[in-house]
């Protein structure tokens, strides 16, 4: 891929856990904004799903240009362990 790695992540849950401190942040379909009870973070739900993946990237495959140092970033939890199937996240599974 033109020199390039890809990284492929389990989705599942991301748009329930915070970017900064970790906390599972349960949300329905149609929050659009993702505030957190542990840190009070507010930000776009969106936006922190997409720094949760871009985290996720730089754990699996760290930069060599100087950018974030894995000292930086705490890795990220099983999220599919963090919740009991009763209070999973999104469609039910079939």
């Amino acid at each position: 891929m033109l020199g390039k790695d890809a990284i492929f992540i389990d989705p599942w849950g991301i748009t329930q856990l915070c970017n900064k401190c970790l906390s599972w942040v349960s949300k329905e379909l149609g929050d659009r904004e993702h505030i957190c009870t542990e840190c009070r973070d507010v930000i776009d739900r969106d936006v922190n799903s997409a720094l949760l993946i871009k985290r996720s990237g730089i754990l699996s495959c760290p930069p060599s240009d100087g950018g974030l140092s894995l000292a930086e970033l705490e890795p990220l939890p099983f999220l599919r362990e963090m919740v009991s199937n009763s209070n999973e996240a999104g469609s039910p599974r079939l």
